[in-house]
């Protein structure tokens, strides 16, 4: 059944598993290059605007966080990444806990 995404570890192996397929894309990287903010965020932002990430998020994968340049590009955008923890939203993983408490 479609209980499989409970073991999933990462956002990525859904992604792979269904979303690509579903939405047309050829693989990951035409994926997540498409659905990207950061060309958004360079060009669109016209008022101060705070992006918190954290590098252990389930569902934002560290390889698509907004990167330096992106917040060197323009100057209302401010990008902080954690380094380790920080979890996405106090997300629930069942049989694994609270992403808030790790």
């Amino acid at each position: 059944g479609l209980l499989w995404w409970i073991q999933a570890s990462r956002v990525t192996d859904v992604d792979e598993a269904l979303t690509i397929h579903a939405k047309g894309y050829k693989d990951l990287n035409h994926y997540y290059n498409d659905a990207t903010s950061a060309d958004r965020l360079k060009e669109h932002i016209t008022i101060p605007f705070l992006c918190i990430t954290a590098k252990n998020d389930p569902f934002v994968p560290a390889e698509i966080i907004p990167s330096k340049e992106v917040a060197m590009a323009n100057d209302n955008v401010f990008i902080v990444n954690t380094k380790l923890l920080g979890g996405h939203i106090g997300f629930w993983l069942p049989g694994r806990g609270c992403w808030a408490t790790k």
